[in-house]
């Protein structure tokens, strides 16, 4: 998905330079890119989504940008993923931002269809589940493995946000990522027949109540064989500006 941000019709931009590696969103003019794409992808993404009996948004989204229309001093030229996250996300950016994302599939509820996500997720203490965030791999695929003769990107950058508060980071896009997402796509191509009759009928009935991907619409507890997870989906469209 593509979606426009439009440019200020100030003749003279000012460019906001990165301090610390963070800022503050509140130093911000109103018209500054970074609150104008979520404003827009606020306007996009909420809507009245089955299993729902009201408009909501995702309480995350996210977004690839040209490093060139963010008005940012120190970013590096190329795409730059920008991350809106839940409040509760606020505490963890600093580790966020230093975080390689791992590549893990995970099964919709129907249990229908296996789906390839980059995965950041933060300790949790006490036994709590772990702050996670995905994006599908599907969305990024076009700028961590591009097809040939396109350069190979060894870095992307990656701005997360939450509350007022912006912190910049990235991961090392390397082989074995890229050899692990190229995997992990391939297998969520392969139709899903491990499961009985019995078991999908019960997934059926659960989709029917909580959607496919029920970690869309809001933070969903799920436990796998390492940790116990609150995970946030995050769509991400392209942002072009006009």
């Amino acid at each position: 998905m593509c979606l426009g941000i439009h440019s200020s019709s100030e003749t003279i931009v000012s460019t906001t330079v990165l301090s610390h590696s963070s800022l503050q969103l509140s130093a911000l003019d109103a018209k500054h890119p970074l609150l104008r794409i979520r404003a827009a992808l606020r306007a996009n993404l909420t809507r009245l989504w089955p299993t729902r009996h009201k408009p909501l948004c995702p309480p995350a989204h996210g977004a690839l940008v040209d490093a060139a229309a963010l008005e940012l001093s120190g970013l590096q030229p190329g795409p730059v993923l920008v991350l809106y996250l839940p409040k509760h996300f606020l505490p963890h950016l600093e580790s966020l931002a230093t975080m390689t994302p791992v590549v893990r599939t995970h099964p919709d509820v129907s249990l229908l269809r296996d789906v390839a996500y980059l995965s950041w997720s933060v300790p949790a203490a006490g036994g709590a589940h772990a702050p996670t965030v995905w994006v599908k791999l599907s969305e990024l695929a076009d700028v961590l493995m591009p097809a040939e003769p396109e350069p190979q990107r060894d870095f992307l950058q990656v701005l997360f946000v939450a509350e007022a508060q912006v912190q910049v980071g990235g991961f090392r896009v390397d082989a074995g990522l890229r050899a692990r997402g190229s995997a992990a796509l391939g297998r969520c191509e392969a139709p899903v027949t491990r499961h009985t009759p019995e078991n999908l009928d019960r997934a059926r009935r659960k989709a029917d109540l909580y959607s496919e991907r029920p970690w869309f619409l809001m933070p969903y507890e799920l436990r796998n064989e390492y940790a116990r997870l609150e995970v946030v989906l995050a769509p991400v469209c392209w942002m072009r500006q006009d």
